[in-house]
């Protein structure tokens, strides 16, 4: 598991849920482009920002400035997985602006299952047009 994969699968995923219905779904990544949230999901007018980072044993990601200022004024949403030794994953979604940590999901092998909970997460933020 990479970073790179845990942003694909949850953009896929995001996709299939939110184009049929008139939303949008979109990666921000190139060599240019620094400090920028990682995936944007917009619906009905509404846009909710997720920076992606993956921790893993004795190596914690970390966030640069220039993207927790952007995930500040932007309202965005921290999304941490962290793989422990034993193949077990976590992840912690947090609300960059208020601090708080908004959902965490243990999940003992799939990560399959945790990415559709961050969509839904995610999903429903959008949705009740919180941040």
């Amino acid at each position: 598991m990479t970073e790179a994969t845990c942003k694909a699968a949850l953009a896929r995923l995001l996709r299939k849920s939110l184009v049929p219905r008139g939303g949008i779904v979109y990666r921000h990544e190139d060599q240019f482009t620094g400090g920028i949230p990682d995936v944007s999901l917009s619906l009905d007018g509404f846009t909710v920002w997720a920076e992606v980072k993956l921790h893993r044993p004795g190596r914690k990601a970390k966030t640069t400035a220039l993207q927790t200022a952007a995930l500040i004024a932007l309202r965005g949403l921290l999304v941490e997985y962290a793989v422990h030794p034993r193949g077990r994953l976590t992840v912690v979604v947090r609300s960059t602006w208020s601090g708080r940590e908004v959902c965490l999901i243990l999940c003992p092998s799939r990560a399959k299952d945790v990415h559709l909970v961050v969509a839904g997460v995610l999903i429903s933020r959008l949705e009740r047009r919180e941040w």
